[in-house]
């Protein structure tokens, strides 16, 4: 009687011990298969958020500095707009080379235009300007006087509701470029040649203004 006892109470004991064991293993899948992974980022997302961003945002664009890195994140509606571009000094070792405030080259008329996979910056062709609106005439000056497509960006990606596009404009503003020199030509009376250092090259300050 003793002995029947005895198995009863170490069967029982037994079962105790393996029911939560299994209890808990089964928790464990149902826990693994309900977890969700969290939601890619997209490039235009990583680029904003996943390093220190200086933004400076305008009506017409928004300017983005990251890892030395310049941004511009342009408004479907501003795509084929008309701008000014323009390069001013701001301090200069010698004035003999410039004087503050003033610019050494035209503000240059362009637009930014998409084509495919890139933005393009295309100066507009102002050399022949209608009088008198013409349909023939628009026609022959629309394929004899055409923009020229300057510079070109890659797209780095789109806002989450597809109502902006990010560039990458770092070449154009950390490059030499000669279209826009920031120094002239001549000092007084002798020819000057300049070239721009890409590693002493960069972006201090971003500044928006209103139109």
């Amino acid at each position: 009687m003793n002995k029947y006892l005895l198995g009863t109470l170490f069967l029982a004991a037994s079962l105790f011990a393996v029911q939560p064991a299994e209890a808990g293993i089964f928790s464990f899948l149902h826990k693994k298969k309900t977890e969700k992974k969290a939601p890619q980022k997209t490039s235009y997302e990583k680029i904003l958020t996943d390093q220190p961003v200086t933004t400076a945002a305008g009506p017409l664009l928004t300017l983005h500095k990251a890892d030395g890195k310049l941004y511009i994140e342009l408004p479907k509606a501003t795509l084929g707009k008309d701008f000014l571009l323009g390069v001013t000094l701001s301090s200069v070792s010698n004035a003999s080379l410039g004087t503050v405030g003033f610019r050494n080259s035209n503000p240059v008329h362009f637009r930014f235009v998409r084509k495919d996979s890139v933005v393009v910056m295309d100066l507009v062709n102002t050399d022949f300007l209608l009088p008198t609106p013409n349909a023939a005439v628009q026609r022959s000056a629309k394929d004899n006087y055409t923009n020229l497509s300057f510079l070109s960006f890659p797209v780095k990606g789109w806002s989450k509701d597809s109502a902006s596009v990010l560039i990458d404009a770092s070449s154009f503003f950390l490059k030499d470029n000669k279209f826009f020199p920031v120094i002239g030509d001549d000092m007084n009376g002798l020819s000057v040649n300049t070239n721009l250092d890409d590693d002493l090259t960069h972006i201090k300050t971003l500044k928006s203004f209103k139109t």
